[in-house]
């Protein structure tokens, strides 16, 4: 089997149980311009039955971020998508990551709150997964905090889905063709 019927096997059991597990529900989507949100997004457009939102945060920390977000808007404007859009700015950027995640996740849990969804969908992988249980190994947590990142976790009433979480970055950059014809990624900014 050649590389490009293994990927195309691997998208599609995602896929598969992707549907599987999100038949008839309302979900929300967080979105960057980045490959593995994007490539995401691409999949879950292929989903019968699944009401898309999308949530996208500007962060404010790169020269090209007002120009990602109007994209992301523009995207979801022509496939007829809601989108949600939260722009964040920090005076400081001491303690820059903890304090932007948990921003990112209070808009989040609004918009899964206003739209009545039951899912919010990230881009996590598995070099996320393994960067994780690399920092708990550092950090000496817990015997669970050793597994890593679950593909599905329960949060604030509702639930965090992960569906790419045991695929490989290098997988979700090198996309089956299904995931990147059409035009959908030839606007994507890198």
């Amino acid at each position: 089997m050649g590389k490009e019927e293994q990927m195309n096997k691997l998208f599609d059991e995602v896929l598969k149980q992707m549907q599987d597990k999100l038949n008839n529900e309302t979900v929300v989507i967080a979105v960057s311009t980045g490959v593995d949100s994007m490539v995401l997004f691409h999949l879950l457009l292929k989903l019968k039955n699944v009401n898309i939102i999308v949530a996208h945060v500007n962060h404010h920390q790169r020269e090209q971020s007002l120009e990602e977000q109007q994209f992301i808007n523009d995207l979801c404007k022509e496939i007829n998508v809601r989108c949600y859009t939260k722009e964040l700015f920090f005076e400081s950027h001491q303690n820059f990551q903890s304090n932007a995640r948990n921003e990112r996740y209070i808009f989040f849990k609004e918009v899964l709150e206003k739209e009545n969804a039951k899912y919010l969908i990230t881009a996590h992988h598995a070099n996320d997964d393994l960067e994780t249980i690399l920092m708990r190994l550092i950090k000496s947590t817990s015997l669970k905090g050793y597994a890593g990142i679950e593909e599905l976790t329960s949060w604030a009433g509702k639930y965090i889905y992960r569906p790419l979480i045991s695929v490989s970055k290098n997988n979700i950059y090198s996309a089956p063709s299904f995931c990147i014809s059409g035009g959908f990624y030839e606007k994507i900014i890198y």
